[in-house]
């Protein structure tokens, strides 16, 4: 039997890989996420879960919109931003942290931004092969219509309350 997986999935089959669960952001429109440089060894990623976020590349790339669905890495830890799609100011925020993750919440009245963020830690020898291979961000967006992106809005979805 033949094997057809492609060389990114066995190469990562050979690294081993621990992971973070960092922020659950609960964010409403005007809302900003300014996202330092990882320490050596460490690759970040965003989950959207519901919403919409831009990324801002801070070296001059364009500008591109993420949905409910996608998934976004920064295989260099490259420092990034995320912001809402609007020009306003964005509102203040808060964190509030628990004993798993910190919530990032703010009291902004726009449109709902559901996202999950961390880390991806690799030793120094993987993080280099990983970084020789893979661009410096990796957008994996969800096909429209895909049972990731119909489960991401439903999971971002409030609960309606019931009446009566």
């Amino acid at each position: 039997m033949e094997n057809t997986r492609d060389w990114l999935s066995r190469l990562l089959e050979m690294i081993p890989v621990k992971g973070t669960l960092d922020y659950r952001c609960f964010l409403g429109a005007p809302w900003r996420i300014d996202f330092p440089a990882c320490e050596l060894g460490e690759i970040s990623y965003h989950v959207i879960l519901g919403g919409s976020a831009v990324l801002e590349d801070p070296e001059g790339g364009p500008t591109r919109k993420l949905t409910a669905g996608d998934i976004l890495l920064f295989p260099h830890g490259s420092a990034h931003a995320l912001r809402d799609g609007s020009d306003a100011a964005p509102a203040p925020a808060r964190q509030r942290p628990t004993l798993n993750v910190v919530f990032h919440e703010n009291d902004g009245t726009g449109d709902r931004l559901d996202m999950m963020c961390g880390r991806f830690i690799l030793s120094a020898a993987h993080d280099r092969l990983i970084q020789s291979y893979l661009p410096r961000r990796v957008i994996l967006h969800a096909p429209e219509n895909s049972a990731a992106s119909a489960y991401c809005s439903s999971i971002a979805r409030p609960v309606a309350k019931k009446s009566g």
